[in-house]
């Protein structure tokens, strides 16, 4: 998930991500085409979630934290079971981590 908002964040094009995400190692490896719209996602919402591809049966979610040049200089991250952590919870804790990432931007 800080992997996405870190690729989010940058503007790279799909040929300079292609690369990166082929040297990147998953339990539940998903394609280039659904992770570069979860990445399209995160430049959006201002997070990523991870649902068990990093690593199988944890959700895994994610905001970058910004330096004063609005370059990402960390993230905040927070890991769930997958199947407790889902629906209204999964996009409360996303939004939580968002606000705490944009504080710590500020």
């Amino acid at each position: 998930a800080s992997g996405r908002c870190y690729a989010a964040q940058n503007n790279w094009t799909q040929k300079e991500l292609r690369p990166r995400f082929r040297a990147l190692r998953w339990q539940n490896p998903l394609t280039f085409k659904a992770w570069f719209g979860e990445v399209t996602a995160a430049r959006r919402d201002g997070y990523a979630i991870d649902r068990g591809h990093y690593i199988r049966g944890l959700t895994i979610t994610a905001a970058p934290v910004l330096g004063n040049d609005g370059h990402v200089v960390r993230a905040i991250a927070a890991i769930g079971i997958a199947e407790q952590l889902t629906g209204k919870k999964e996009l409360q804790v996303a939004l939580d981590i968002k606000e705490a990432a944009e504080q710590l931007s500020a």
